[in-house]
């Protein structure tokens, strides 16, 4: 075996003799002995982001509005993550607040619904959870406003 200057890469020689030129092999190995000069491997899925919400607003007979909310939750790969709970708030219109949680459905999505007089609505997402997960706020929408 030979090392390399630095003591970093050894070299090393097999051969197996036949006898024979024709049938006779060598192979010549490395082995890195510094460690890996390469980059760790990129963490898939470890972020969390709202990444669209939708609202949709029924006004009844009665005068009372019906909203309801979606939010779609992906990882910072663009795949939809299911069982991440979405915690939001609902600004209503007097004013008043209303917080809820849901979790997501296999295809990303949890679903909010509130109701109350006509006006403006807005939903908020606060904060999104998942085992093994961080909340990426920057990247995320976070409110979404109706009026009916």
């Amino acid at each position: 075996a030979r090392f390399s200057p630095d003591g970093q890469t050894v070299y090393f020689m097999t051969f197996t003799a036949t006898g024979d030129n024709h049938t006779s092999r060598s192979f010549v190995y490395s082995i890195n002995a510094g460690g890996s000069t390469l980059p760790p491997p990129p963490t898939q899925g470890q972020l969390l982001r709202s990444a669209s919400i939708s609202l949709s607003a029924k006004l009844l007979r009665n005068g009372t509005v019906n909203v309801s909310a979606s939010v779609t939750v992906k990882d910072e790969n663009g795949v939809s993550v299911p069982n991440a709970a979405v915690s939001v708030s609902w600004r209503l219109p007097d004013g008043s607040t209303q917080d809820q949680t849901a979790s997501t459905s296999n295809n990303g999505v949890a679903r909010f619904t509130t109701s109350g007089r006509r006006g403006t609505y807005t939903l908020s997402v606060s904060n999104i959870t998942k085992a093994g997960y961080t909340f990426d706020r920057t990247n995320s929408v976070l409110s979404k406003t109706i009026t009916k």
